[in-house]
């Protein structure tokens, strides 16, 4: 998601975006384009039981913030990325730029390899699956 300044989003509003549009996940980046944070299903879980006030809480308060966020880039495989969503219980890995590491260029999500798999499970000739 890019758009209005991290500071300026609230808890809720957050959660009133990912129930429609049902991201797992959304990639902060400052004015120089550049990856400041990703907010996930566990940050809103964690700030969730903190009982403290969404309406009023800026999602820079709880969103994960760099160096902390784990990244891939373009010329990874595939197992490399389900590897490290696993490794690191993430939802999603933002694709940077190898020679800009905060320029994100992608995102490669649980799902999106999910799919990948069964696509290639399907596609395949065999039938022991």
């Amino acid at each position: 998601m890019v758009g209005p300044s991290v500071n300026d989003l609230s808890h809720s509003y957050i959660i009133q975006q990912k129930a429609i549009v049902n991201k797992l996940s959304f990639i902060f980046k400052d004015d120089k384009d550049e990856l400041i944070g990703v907010l996930s299903r566990k940050d809103l879980l964690r700030f969730a039981i903190s009982n403290a006030a969404p309406e009023k809480t800026p999602v820079a308060m709880i969103m994960t913030r760099m160096p902390n966020i784990v990244t891939i880039t373009p010329a990874e495989t595939i197992l490399t990325a389900g590897t490290l969503l696993g490794r690191h219980e993430v939802d999603t890995l933002p694709v940077v730029d190898p020679q800009e590491p905060k320029k994100v260029i992608g995102k490669i999500t649980k799902t999106r390899l999910m799919n990948y798999f069964i696509q290639a499970g399907n596609d395949s000739d065999n039938t022991h699956f």
